[in-house]
């Protein structure tokens, strides 16, 4: 195992574990929210914390630095845009496309990840 990667949570195992198909995961910016990944699960879906997944600590830091920066060009609720010009929009994009693509890769076969 990567040093820098933790060890994913015995319940993300057991979730695993009791699908057939990938586990689907969404990249997810909502307001009020640590950690923007998803999972998809026979209760519907959920946030998961940093560290529950077994990512590297970069990939996690991307990630929560991906949501801030939503987080502080919509408005408290998410419903609309405050800040950022339509260049910045599309930078965030791309780097939401780029972290969904190292999402996959650290996740692995057994996760389906879709972007928001």
């Amino acid at each position: 195992m990567d040093p820098e990667r933790r060890h994913r949570e015995t319940w993300i195992d057991r979730l695993v574990a009791a699908f057939a198909e990938p586990v689907n995961v969404q990249l997810s910016p909502e307001p009020g929210v640590r950690f923007p990944v998803e999972l998809f699960a026979d209760r519907g879906p959920g946030f998961v914390a940093p560290g529950s997944l077994g990512l590297s600590q970069q990939l996690e830091r991307d990630l929560i630095d991906w949501l801030h920066w939503w987080a502080h060009h919509v408005s408290p609720g998410g419903d609309a845009v405050v800040a950022g010009d339509d260049a910045e929009w599309r930078l965030w994009g791309q780097e939401g496309q780029r972290l969904r693509q190292a999402l996959q890769r650290e996740l692995g076969e057994e996760f389906l990840v879709r972007g928001c």
